[in-house]
């Protein structure tokens, strides 16, 4: 199946084969770059949100070269080494995006600690890797939620201010409208 197939079929049923923990799911024009996010809803890393990256130079015939772009503690998932993923290390033609995307869900879930790809990872007891992971992501989400609230707030004072014709007043002096 080719990619734009398999991109319009991801974009139609993401919600239902993801169950909404996968989405902004594009793929760049020139169809070598698949961007998409995970949220996971249950585990170590609920509530977080990561963007991805996968580049499909090469893809059917070789495994796409995954990337995190959101900063991440993760066994598996590095923001500059990629992914360690069974699915990439056995890739074969018949494998889709779909299983692609599925295979990186399933770290969220199933991480491997026994063989991680970061060092931080190699001697920590798991419950101090658990420790690590919840302050890690408690951090991002707390960084998102300011980062909204200070967009939240331009938008209401920008609309405040159209309310009340000030801003229309300011736009039209500082172009020397009068």
């Amino acid at each position: 199946m080719s990619i734009i197939k398999q991109y319009a079929r991801l974009q139609k049923s993401c919600g239902k084969v993801f169950n909404y923990q996968v989405h902004s799911i594009l793929i760049s024009d020139d169809l070598e770059k698949l961007h998409f996010t995970v949220e996971p809803l249950e585990g170590l890393w609920k509530g977080g949100r990561y963007q991805f990256v996968a580049t499909l130079e090469e893809y059917p015939l070789c495994a796409p070269v995954v990337h995190c772009v959101t900063p991440i503690k993760h066994p598996n998932i590095s923001f500059k080494k990629g992914l360690c993923l069974n699915l990439l290390d056995m890739w074969n033609q018949s494998h889709t995006l779909e299983d692609l995307l599925q295979a990186v869900l399933f770290l969220f879930y199933e991480p491997n600690f026994e063989d991680p790809l970061t060092p931080e990872f190699y001697s920590n007891k798991l419950e101090v890797t658990k420790t690590l992971i919840g302050h890690s992501v408690k951090l991002q989400i707390e960084t998102r939620r300011t980062e909204e609230d200070t967009r939240v707030d331009f938008v209401t004072n920008f609309v405040s201010k159209v309310m009340k014709g000030v801003l229309h007043s300011e736009v039209v002096e500082s172009c020397n409208l009068q």
